[in-house]
């Protein structure tokens, strides 16, 4: 008897009486988990994403098509430069790397960089001797008329020393610091 096949030793085998009695066994590699993903399903993986953020850019482009056609609005840059503007995205970004290489901590570099110049902002706002060094290191105020394509010569000046200030010096800092730094 050994030998014979029996109800109870199926079901041990295949995982209970759902299995035995008809319905599809269980995988190889347990109940319900499945088999390790091969190099192909993460680049299908990748694929269905990549097509799922173009829909989505799709979608928010004919949306905002349809709206401006059904209100009759158009689309009008005569208040600001877009060239000035293309610029302070990139120097607020390379604001981010900067303070990421100065801190060497993504969580820190991210708070860093958005409330010390925040802080620096209120500061200026509520005393009038911070307000006078703000016209020359607070970014938000000296990237206003690069957006508004007014730019002259002090205004050149005064962003290169906020950039100076801002991006610069925590990007040399950071240089530094990853330079020198031990290699673990």
């Amino acid at each position: 008897m050994d030998d014979a096949i029996t109800i109870r030793g199926l079901r041990k085998a295949y995982g209970g009486r759902a299995a035995v009695d008809g319905a599809r066994p269980r995988h190889p590699h347990g109940g319900g988990v499945r088999a390790p993903r091969t190099q192909r399903g993460r680049e299908d993986d990748h694929r269905r994403d990549r097509r799922r953020i173009s829909q989505v850019i799709a979608v928010a482009f004919a949306t905002s098509t349809l709206l401006a056609l059904a209100t009759g609005g158009e689309l009008d840059f005569g208040a600001i430069s877009v060239p000035g503007v293309i610029l302070m995205l990139t120097i607020f970004v390379l604001q981010g790397v900067a303070f990421g290489l100065a801190l060497l901590n993504t969580p820190l570099a991210i708070v860093g960089a958005l409330v010390l110049p925040t802080v620096w902002t209120i500061l200026a706002s509520a005393f009038p001797t911070v307000a006078k060094v703000a016209v020359w290191l607070d970014l938000n105020q000296v990237t206003g008329p690069l957006v508004d394509g007014k730019m002259n010569g002090a205004d050149w000046a005064h962003l290169a020393t906020g950039v100076g200030f801002w991006v610069v010096l925590p990007l040399a800092i950071g240089t530094w610091r990853v330079l020198t730094r031990e290699v673990k």
